[in-house]
Protein backbone atom coordinates (compact mmCIF):
# COMPACT_ATOMS: atom_id res chain seq x y z
CA UNK A 1 0.00 0.00 0.00
CA UNK A 2 2.84 2.90 0.70
CA UNK A 3 4.93 2.01 -2.24
CA UNK A 4 0.68 2.65 -4.34
CA UNK A 5 0.66 6.14 -2.58
CA UNK A 6 4.93 6.92 -3.00
CA UNK A 7 4.55 6.08 -6.84
CA UNK A 8 1.08 8.37 -7.18
CA UNK A 9 2.99 11.11 -5.69
CA UNK A 10 5.78 10.25 -7.39
CA UNK A 11 3.91 9.96 -11.21
CA UNK A 12 1.85 13.58 -9.71
CA UNK A 13 5.18 15.18 -9.56
CA UNK A 14 6.32 14.49 -12.45
CA UNK A 15 2.98 15.13 -14.14
CA UNK A 16 3.08 18.49 -12.60
CA UNK A 17 7.00 19.36 -13.76
CA UNK A 18 5.32 17.89 -17.33
CA UNK A 19 2.64 21.08 -17.11
CA UNK A 20 5.70 23.44 -15.79
CA UNK A 21 7.68 22.85 -18.51
CA UNK A 22 4.88 23.23 -20.98
CA UNK A 23 3.70 26.39 -19.68
CA UNK A 24 7.27 27.74 -19.25
CA UNK A 25 7.66 26.40 -23.45
CA UNK A 26 4.53 28.23 -24.09
CA UNK A 27 5.88 31.62 -22.42
CA UNK A 28 9.03 31.65 -23.67
CA UNK A 29 7.63 32.04 -26.96
CA UNK A 30 11.23 31.05 -28.45
CA UNK A 31 10.13 27.71 -30.42
CA UNK A 32 7.41 26.97 -32.73
CA UNK A 33 4.14 25.06 -31.20
CA UNK A 34 4.27 21.03 -31.75
CA UNK A 35 1.49 20.14 -33.98
CA UNK A 36 -1.17 18.20 -32.50
CA UNK A 37 -0.98 14.36 -32.33
CA UNK A 38 -4.45 13.67 -31.58
CA UNK A 39 -7.63 14.41 -30.05
CA UNK A 40 -9.91 13.13 -27.70
CA UNK A 41 -13.34 14.59 -27.51
CA UNK A 42 -15.54 14.00 -24.38
CA UNK A 43 -19.18 15.77 -25.14
CA UNK A 44 -22.00 16.41 -27.49
CA UNK A 45 -20.31 17.49 -30.94
CA UNK A 46 -22.68 20.54 -30.56
CA UNK A 47 -21.61 21.76 -27.34
CA UNK A 48 -19.17 24.35 -26.65
CA UNK A 49 -15.27 22.82 -26.56
CA UNK A 50 -12.98 23.64 -23.92
CA UNK A 51 -9.95 22.89 -25.74
CA UNK A 52 -6.49 21.95 -23.62
CA UNK A 53 -3.30 21.02 -24.69
CA UNK A 54 -1.96 17.90 -23.08
CA UNK A 55 1.37 16.31 -23.46
CA UNK A 56 1.50 13.31 -25.28
CA UNK A 57 4.13 11.44 -23.26
CA UNK A 58 0.98 11.01 -20.10
CA UNK A 59 -1.52 10.42 -22.35
CA UNK A 60 -2.13 6.68 -20.91
CA UNK A 61 -2.73 8.87 -17.51
CA UNK A 62 -5.57 10.95 -18.72
CA UNK A 63 -8.57 8.81 -18.69
CA UNK A 64 -7.89 7.47 -14.99
CA UNK A 65 -7.47 11.27 -14.06
CA UNK A 66 -10.64 12.04 -15.83
CA UNK A 67 -12.81 9.21 -13.65
CA UNK A 68 -10.98 9.77 -10.64
CA UNK A 69 -11.93 13.50 -10.80
CA UNK A 70 -15.63 12.75 -12.05
CA UNK A 71 -15.82 10.91 -9.21
CA UNK A 72 -14.00 13.88 -6.98
CA UNK A 73 -17.00 15.81 -8.08
CA UNK A 74 -19.74 13.26 -7.18
CA UNK A 75 -18.35 13.93 -4.07
CA UNK A 76 -18.31 17.52 -3.98
CA UNK A 77 -21.97 16.99 -4.57
CA UNK A 78 -22.29 15.20 -1.90
CA UNK A 79 -20.28 17.78 0.53
CA UNK A 80 -23.02 20.56 -0.62
CA UNK A 81 -25.82 18.29 0.15
CA UNK A 82 -24.67 17.91 3.51
CA UNK A 83 -23.64 21.11 4.20
CA UNK A 84 -19.87 20.38 4.89
CA UNK A 85 -17.68 23.25 4.05
CA UNK A 86 -14.31 21.62 5.32
CA UNK A 87 -14.74 18.53 2.90
CA UNK A 88 -16.26 21.21 0.09
CA UNK A 89 -12.46 22.69 0.81
CA UNK A 90 -10.30 19.88 0.51
CA UNK A 91 -12.18 18.50 -2.26
CA UNK A 92 -11.79 21.76 -3.94
CA UNK A 93 -8.15 21.75 -2.76
CA UNK A 94 -7.27 17.91 -3.45
CA UNK A 95 -8.91 19.00 -7.50
CA UNK A 96 -6.87 21.62 -8.29
CA UNK A 97 -3.74 19.88 -7.25
CA UNK A 98 -4.19 17.15 -9.37
CA UNK A 99 -5.65 19.42 -12.22
CA UNK A 100 -2.36 21.53 -12.41
CA UNK A 101 -0.14 18.40 -12.06
CA UNK A 102 -2.32 17.19 -15.18
CA UNK A 103 -2.16 20.42 -16.97
CA UNK A 104 -5.78 21.28 -16.86
CA UNK A 105 -5.38 24.86 -15.57
CA UNK A 106 -9.03 26.30 -16.04
CA UNK A 107 -10.64 23.15 -14.14
CA UNK A 108 -7.86 24.32 -11.69
CA UNK A 109 -8.84 27.97 -10.82
CA UNK A 110 -12.27 26.69 -11.06
CA UNK A 111 -11.53 24.14 -8.37
CA UNK A 112 -10.24 26.37 -6.33
CA UNK A 113 -12.97 29.26 -6.48
CA UNK A 114 -14.45 26.20 -4.63
CA UNK A 115 -11.75 25.09 -2.26
CA UNK A 116 -12.14 29.27 -1.48
CA UNK A 117 -15.56 28.91 -0.62
CA UNK A 118 -15.18 25.99 1.30
CA UNK A 119 -12.72 28.46 3.24
CA UNK A 120 -14.95 31.25 3.59
CA UNK A 121 -18.20 28.77 4.16
CA UNK A 122 -20.14 30.87 1.85
CA UNK A 123 -23.27 29.59 0.50
CA UNK A 124 -23.98 26.45 -0.81
CA UNK A 125 -25.66 28.11 -3.60
CA UNK A 126 -22.82 29.47 -4.66
CA UNK A 127 -20.61 26.86 -4.16
CA UNK A 128 -23.42 24.40 -6.11
CA UNK A 129 -22.81 26.37 -9.46
CA UNK A 130 -19.42 26.26 -9.15
CA UNK A 131 -19.33 22.75 -8.76
CA UNK A 132 -22.21 22.53 -11.73
CA UNK A 133 -19.13 25.32 -14.00
CA UNK A 134 -16.68 22.55 -12.84
CA UNK A 135 -18.64 18.97 -14.01
CA UNK A 136 -19.52 21.38 -17.43
CA UNK A 137 -16.54 22.56 -18.32
CA UNK A 138 -15.50 18.70 -17.79
CA UNK A 139 -18.06 17.30 -20.07
CA UNK A 140 -16.82 19.54 -22.71
CA UNK A 141 -13.35 19.20 -22.94
CA UNK A 142 -11.51 18.95 -26.36
CA UNK A 143 -8.29 17.16 -25.28
CA UNK A 144 -5.24 17.53 -27.61
CA UNK A 145 -1.97 15.70 -27.24
CA UNK A 146 1.04 17.16 -28.20
CA UNK A 147 3.94 15.51 -28.66
CA UNK A 148 7.05 17.20 -28.09
CA UNK A 149 9.00 17.02 -31.41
Amino acid sequence: MKFEKIMQLWIMGLMFLLSVSAYADEEGGSEPQPEAESRTVLSDPEAKKNPVRINAEIRELIPAFLKLTSEEISSLDNAVSENNHDMIRRLGHRIAGACLCYGFGDMAAISRKIESAGQEKEDLQSVRSLVNELSSYMEHLDIVYESDG
